[in-house]
């Protein structure tokens, strides 16, 4: 009887180590992507916005209603982009613990079923 709690104990163990090494995996990923990300957002914001004060001042005596209409077309159509662009990126994504999800299926499986 002992030897089957030493056997769980470091089962449980080994286990725990696993998941522990995902979660701080997974956290390193998620933060340099956010970051990455936050900091490609800024840049591209200030151009577009600089673009976009440009065009209107290019056109500000004959079209700025125009210029400002498309600019405005543009910005909402760069928005949606970027919205369907995420809803990609975050339906492709790999199932977060998935070696440790594995594994504790196995351990179940072993011990309702043991060969």
């Amino acid at each position: 009887m002992w030897r089957l709690g030493l056997t769980l104990r470091e089962t449980l163990g080994v286990r725990l180590a696993l998941f522990a090494a995902e979660l701080d995996g997974e956290l390193r990923v998620r933060r340099r992507l956010w970051f990455t990300a936050a900091v490609a957002a800024a840049v591209v914001y200030t151009a577009i916005l600089l673009l976009t004060a440009l065009v209107v001042a290019l056109f500000w005596e004959t079209l700025r209603i125009a210029a400002l209409g498309s600019l405005a077309a543009f910005h909402l159509a760069c928005g949606i982009g970027v919205m369907l662009l995420y809803r990609v990126l975050v339906a492709a994504r790999p199932v977060p613990f998935e070696a440790t999800l594995w594994e504790l299926r196995q351990d179940a499986a072993r011990m309702l079923w043991p060969t």
